[in-house]
């Protein structure tokens, strides 16, 4: 049965956890590997993270990013949807690029 968490931030937790044990970040990585298998988290990631921690910034949050924001208007497809579910995902996309 499929794990329903977030993998990204449970990893985090983990690293915490590990962390607080007192183990590197190298070494926290390899136990995870060995658990999750390695493509899980790099050593690079492990260290970002260890570094985070021992300035005093346990937030396991994901960092705001810049970039574009998103424009896609989520009621207009629900709107479109309500008005005929069997409508092609290709028939969406030209009714909603129609809008945009």
């Amino acid at each position: 049965m499929e794990c329903q968490v977030d993998k990204k931030e449970h990893l985090r937790h983990v690293l915490l956890f590990l962390y607080n044990g007192g183990l590197s970040a190298v070494t926290a990585a390899e136990k995870i590997q060995a658990v999750y298998g390695e493509e899980a988290i790099s050593d690079r990631t492990a260290r970002k993270w260890f570094s985070r921690f021992m300035e005093g910034n346990f937030d396991l949050s994901d960092s705001a990013r810049s970039g574009r924001p998103s424009d896609f208007d989520e009621e207009r497809l629900n709107a479109l949807l309500h008005e005929d579910p069997r409508q092609s995902t290709r028939e969406l996309a030209e009714k909603m690029a129609a809008v945009m």
